[in-house]
């Protein structure tokens, strides 16, 4: 049976990640755009929590997130993702930010890559307790044709 509290952190994460990529294609929304791909890496992380049944912690640092999953999952390789990004969570909602169009599809590639390995880690998570939670395929969208 699907959990469905991990089900709708991941449902905002996908949200989110729908948001930047609209914006990325709107002229001066560069720093939305940045801020909805942080925020759909936030709530990917997140729902890695609620599959081990924690409450994640109430922050918006994605090193801070990666760095306290427990469970024996090793994110290492979300450190320049989860750096890149976490800048993105507050500076970019207020005036004197400055972020630059050429960051939209590197902050959304980087969203991407983290929801990658966390719907990754699910997948496996239920192949090993011989659950099928439904979680959607790690796959990113592509922006080679942008």
């Amino acid at each position: 049976m699907p959990n469905p509290i991990v089900q709708e952190w991941l449902s905002f994460a996908t949200r989110d990640l729908k948001a930047a990529r609209v914006l990325s294609h709107s002229p001066g929304q560069a720093s939305t755009a940045c801020f909805h791909a942080q925020q759909a890496a936030e709530k990917a992380l997140k729902s890695l929590y609620a599959a081990g049944g924690q409450t994640p912690p109430k922050t918006h640092d994605l090193d801070v997130l990666r760095d306290k999953i427990s469970g024996g999952n090793d994110l290492s390789s979300l450190a320049e993702a989860c750096a890149a990004l976490s800048m993105y969570a507050v500076d970019s909602r207020y005036p004197g930010a400055h972020i630059q169009d050429d960051e939209v599809l590197p902050a959304i590639a980087f969203a991407e890559n983290i929801i990658s390995k966390v719907t990754a880690i699910l997948q496996q998570l239920d192949a090993s307790q011989g659950t099928s939670n439904g979680y959607p395929p790690a796959e990113p969208e592509s922006h080679s044709s942008d």
